[in-house]
């Protein structure tokens, strides 16, 4: 291990401590650290799985501006690296920036994206997660109709994968619907 692979785990290490304590400042001066490190090595996979932890920090930080930056900038690596999966994931976070700040279009196109590359590589979390995604904004929309045929794509693959945590959610939200909308 060379000396900047040793200070990034340092700083990540670091980064979890601050993160466990709600340090969120801290954690992502740290963060921005270690992906300008590993950015400059060239480790580009890693600078971008970085990048994606900075990015998920930030929304919590409610710094959706810079959080959209950095999925961004993770989104070109991992493309540049032909990473569907990991694309699909920054396609996935970028949306949910866009909801967060009800820009519901935007979040609408990235997560239908994120959605038909897991289609493609078959995964099946992937798929339920963005079917559950786009369900959320055909409700914040007001499309009841849709919103309940996504959440019920998204129910029949959790509970095909036995995610009994996100499966609950499902149908809370689809009771909802059923009850008070349609």
């Amino acid at each position: 291990m060379d000396n900047n692979d040793q200070l990034v785990a340092d700083l990540l290490k670091k980064e979890a401590i601050h993160y466990q304590n709600g340090e969120l400042d801290l954690s992502i001066e740290c963060l921005r650290k270690a992906s300008s490190i590993l950015r400059e090595a060239a480790k580009k996979a890693d600078t971008a799985r970085c990048l994606n932890n900075l990015g998920l920090t930030l929304v919590e930080h409610k710094d959706f501006e810079e959080a959209s930056d950095v999925f961004h900038e993770a989104l070109k690596i991992f493309m540049e690296l032909g990473f569907l999966e990991d694309q699909a994931q920054q396609l996935g976070n970028i949306g949910s920036v866009y909801r967060d700040i009800k820009q519901y279009g935007r979040a609408l196109q990235h997560y239908n994206e994120a959605l038909a590359i897991y289609e493609r590589t078959g995964n099946d979390l992937g798929k339920a997660n963005q079917f559950s995604n786009i369900a959320y904004i055909n409700f914040a929309q007001g499309d009841y109709q849709l919103a309940l045929e996504n959440y019920s794509k998204a129910q029949l693959l959790y509970s095909t994968l036995g995610n009994d945590e996100c499966l609950k959610l499902c149908d809370q939200n689809i009771d909802l619907i059923v009850d008070k909308y349609l």
